[in-house]
């Protein structure tokens, strides 16, 4: 991306491969993507921010591990989502991405992702004004 723009085009990413088995999860992430795990009325959050792709030809990105166990779920979002604003200028935050889920582990991904896209549409008062790219994966027990 570095040596095919003009230098003003970048790109967050989530690079993540699991272990089904074991629910290990390997991961890298480019960007400032929202990146957290609900787990019944609990969340955590594994975002860390780093360079985007296509910020510089030296950009490094750290990999890192998490362990998802039975009836969690990892959930990566793009800024869109994290930073939609209410009316009174306040950001959808990874808080409210987790609180549209705290409770609802027990529901398929894709009903996961839906209770997410409602929150932000009630949050920002309409279609979010940015990319909002969601991902919701679930380790389910064996």
């Amino acid at each position: 991306m570095w040596t095919g723009s003009a230098g003003d085009q970048f790109a967050s990413a989530f690079y993540g491969m699991i272990d089904t088995a074991t629910g290990v999860l390997n991961c890298a992430s480019a960007g400032q993507l929202g990146i957290i795990v609900v787990r019944g009325t609990e969340w955590e959050s594994l975002s860390c921010n780093s360079a985007q792709l296509g910020e510089g030809p030296d950009a490094s990105f750290e990999a890192f591990g998490y362990e998802l166990q039975p009836g969690e779920a990892l959930v990566v979002f793009t800024d869109g989502v994290r930073d939609a604003r209410d009316k009174k200028g306040q950001p959808l935050g990874e808080s409210g991405v987790a609180e549209a889920l705290l409770g609802k582990t027990h529901l398929p991904a894709d009903q996961m992702a839906q209770l997410v896209r409602e929150r932000l549409d009630t949050h920002a008062g309409g279609p979010a004004r940015d990319d909002a790219t969601l991902l919701v994966v679930k380790h389910t027990p064996a």
